[in-house]
């Protein structure tokens, strides 16, 4: 018997939660301002037709009511894209400086507080003055974008991550791109990770035969008392 609930409880253990793809459409931007003078870096223009672009997956669908927390742990891969650079999971240049949303009761994200960053040259270690690119997407679902920016300082992130960039110069190589608010994060999609899709309905049928052999059990402990 003791071999069976075990068995059981294994088989609830395995169930896999649903992965959940969230996704964000940026509106375009209303206001861009162009480099004046590329001396360093890769420069290079917004144009009115770019926006922010985000998809995040993560095991399940978020925790609800959450206020501005930090869901990094709970991402398993990303892709977003600011109209000029591309920024994505298994990227070793790119730094997830803050990831914070907040949800409603179905665990729905109603506002976000989101940088994340790109280093335009390779390396595990940066200096001040590299460049880099990063986008944002503020409270309220405001987003904006710079390109080529010059880093003025470098440490761990609010997310946790090393060598990210934590303040940066505007100077002539630096271009920008910044949109109104737009509508918020959609559940794009819910996959289920596994190729058994009714393990769940094992398991129902485990426990029901574990309830009648307990049954079973408990009778003939019964039978035995009375005699």
């Amino acid at each position: 018997m003791k071999k069976l609930l075990a068995l059981f409880v294994l088989l609830l253990a395995s169930v896999p939660a649903s992965a959940v793809t969230y996704s964000y459409t940026g509106s375009p931007y209303t206001v861009t301002l162009d480099f004046t003078a590329c001396v360093l870096g890769n420069c290079a223009n917004f144009t009115a037709t770019d926006n922010v672009t985000v998809q995040f997956v993560t095991a399940q669908r978020l925790p609800a009511n959450l206020v501005f927390s930090d869901i990094g742990p709970l991402v398993t891969s990303f892709t977003a894209s600011d109209g000029l650079t591309t920024y994505a999971t298994g990227d070793a240049n790119v730094r997830v400086h803050t990831v914070t949303v907040s949800t409603d009761a179905n665990g729905a994200v109603t506002d976000a507080d989101i940088t994340v960053e790109r280093w335009q040259t390779a390396g595990a270690v940066h200096a001040l003055g590299d460049r880099f690119d990063f986008f944002q997407i503020t409270p309220g679902f405001i987003t904006q974008a710079f390109h080529n920016a010059s880093c003025s300082g470098i440490g761990v992130s609010p997310a946790g991550t090393a060598d990210t960039c934590l303040a940066a110069v505007a100077d002539t190589g630096i271009s920008r791109g910044n949109g109104v608010a737009s509508a918020p994060f959609a559940i794009l999609a819910i996959g289920i990770a596994t190729q058994v899709p009714t393990l769940s309905e094992y398991a129902l049928i485990l426990l029901a035969a574990l309830m009648a052999l307990a049954a079973m059990a408990s009778m003939r402990r019964n039978g035995r008392t009375r005699s």
